[in-house]
């Protein structure tokens, strides 16, 4: 089942343009010819597919999405605008959809449960932009709100009947997508632990440019310092990408399977090395909102998981539990031997391009910062509840952040981006942007629990991609994803998976019956009076 669900052509043929998009982008960063070149090649090949089958079109976005994290792995200038991959695969992916609609005279249907959050939130999104660019600065509000254009592959994604070989095809993308970003992050670790600066710059200054990663080096905590490094190479590094939310819904995915699918059979060794593999990652990206996030969801399975093994298999369940636990400690130990691999040899990192700033990077300041940031953000937000202050709406605040008062002593900081997801979504969006969020959640959490009981033999994949909801969610408290690519494009790319027609069907019937009791209880009582 494994292989077959993840692992099929699909899986190999996107890690390895994934690979080869990536290679490419190295030589050619900061090379506006090549660049031009590189991006209008992908477009012209995104096009084509696109328009053979929209599955590979969406396959491709979201692909991208997937491992792009702020989509400029490849970009270029173009009339002082900057053309960004992630902007280039957009406009094929549409423009070969709305061609195709137009030929075919085929349009997406409507469903009123399923797609009545995604209209509110482009209400939303459309009063926040008209308030954005007729108060704040219209660059600011255009970079704020070029986001939420991702909600545009709803209408691609509505354009496709969605059978089990296409959904295999996402859930092979998925795996994909998994996979390069767990090789990706340690090898990040791995170069920045082991090159030195002279060779590391760089790699440094692509991962910087690209935004791929934040890379920030650490000498703590002592326990795990003094008892597992070296003590001349006390230092290790945290490689954290926006990306790494997928290999969560992967070990989401996996762990639903090992309690409900495996629970009483053997996890396939690729499962196992998969999950392995994510747990590392998960390690070095040391993200204090996927922690919490991770907590809540798993939660949620373990409380599916009782509600569907009862009392019988409790036993089996916790052999389970213990089976998962060696796999998560065997992730932390590749995370640990990657660090103290070695070969080559630690080198003095002194001479590197980033030891100064990172090691004036403090976590401690990050999170003192964002809670000042709190309370001008409430008051900012009272100032217009209910429509919103507009998308590049700034607020200023006092950091704590070196870096800045080092230029600033009051520690002032003026910005539009906020750490504080729901927050932010309160004030640029007003109240109607949270409506629309939560009732997503609400709709998304319907269908998935009606899927859940009415299709036994995919319980288990449901529940994984609903924990991954449950998650993304959870950490946008505290970082921002439901309004980036990644959060968005995660929303989209479940809704294949559950059984909205199903549930419409159970719901349309069940009113159907009201409707009919009501009128006969009320000629019942007309006859009798009539008796009397």
């Amino acid at each position: 089942m494994f292989k077959e669900q993840f692992l099929g052509k699909t899986f190999a043929v996107t890690l390895a343009v994934m690979a080869a998009v990536t290679l490419l982008a190295i030589p050619v960063q900061h090379q506006q010819v090549p660049s031009l070149i590189a991006l209008a090649v992908i477009g012209v090949v995104t096009m084509i597919a696109a328009y053979r089958n929209s599955l590979f079109g969406l396959l491709i976005a979201f692909g991208e999405i997937m491992i792009g994290g702020h989509g400029h792995l490849l970009e270029a200038s173009v009339g002082g605008f900057s053309l960004s991959l992630r902007m280039v695969i957009f406009a094929a992916v549409m423009l070969a959809w709305l061609v195709t609609s137009i030929k075919t005279k085929q349009w997406p249907k409507f469903q009123v449960l399923r797609d009545t959050p995604w209209l509110l939130l482009l209400l939303a999104v459309g009063i926040g932009t008209i308030i954005g660019f007729a108060q704040n600065n219209a660059g600011n509000a255009f970079d704020d709100a070029n986001s939420y254009v991702t909600i545009a592959y709803l209408l691609p994604l509505l354009s496709i009947v969605w059978d089990n070989n296409k959904k295999r095809e996402l859930l092979q993308v998925l795996a994909a997508s998994t996979v390069f970003i767990c090789v990706n992050t340690l090898l990040i670790v791995f170069l920045f632990t082991h090159l030195p600066g002279g060779l590391l710059r760089g790699v440094y200054e692509f991962v910087r440019d690209a935004r791929i990663a934040e890379v920030t080096l650490l000498t703590g905590p002592k326990f795990f310092v003094s008892h597992f490094l070296s003590a001349a190479s006390p230092w290790y590094f945290r490689v954290f990408e926006p990306a790494h939310f997928f290999l969560l819904v992967m070990v989401f995915v996996l762990v639903a399977a090992r309690f409900t699918l495996w629970k009483q059979a053997k996890m396939p060794g690729l499962a196992q090395a998969l999950l392995v593999l994510c747990i590392a990652t998960f390690v070095a990206s040391l993200s204090r909102s996927f922690v919490l996030g991770a907590a809540v969801a798993l939660s949620a399975i373990g409380f599916f998981v009782v509600l569907l093994s009862g009392a019988k298999l409790w036993r089996k369940q916790a052999i389970n539990v213990v089976r998962v636990g060696g796999l998560a400690v065997l992730g932390v130990v590749l995370f640990w031997a990657v660090i103290v691999c070695p070969i080559p040899k630690h080198p003095n990192l002194q001479d590197a391009a980033f030891y100064k700033s990172s090691q004036a990077d403090d976590r401690g300041t990050a999170v003192s910062s964002r809670w000042n940031l709190l309370y001008p953000m409430y008051q900012e937000i009272m100032g217009s509840p209910m429509l919103g202050r507009g998308f590049g709406h700034e607020v200023t605040y006092k950091s704590d952040d070196p870096r800045i008062r080092a230029t600033n002593p009051s520690g002032e900081y003026t910005t539009y981006r906020f750490e504080w997801g729901y927050q932010d979504i309160w004030l640029k969006m007003g109240l109607l942007g949270l409506i629309a969020f939560v009732w997503y959640l609400v709709v998304v959490s319907r269908a998935f629990y009606y899927t859940w009981q009415k299709h036994e033999e995919t319980r288990w994949l449901t529940l994984g991609l609903y924990a991954g909801v449950v998650a993304l969610f959870v950490a946008h408290v505290f970082s921002p994803y439901l309004n980036h690519p990644i959060g968005l494009g995660y929303m989209l790319f479940v809704l294949p998976f559950l059984d909205w027609e199903g549930l419409t069907e159970e719901m349309v019937k069940s009113e159907g019956k009201e409707r009919v009791k009501w009128p006969k209880l009320q000629r019942v009582v007309t006859t009798r009076e009539q008796e009397v």
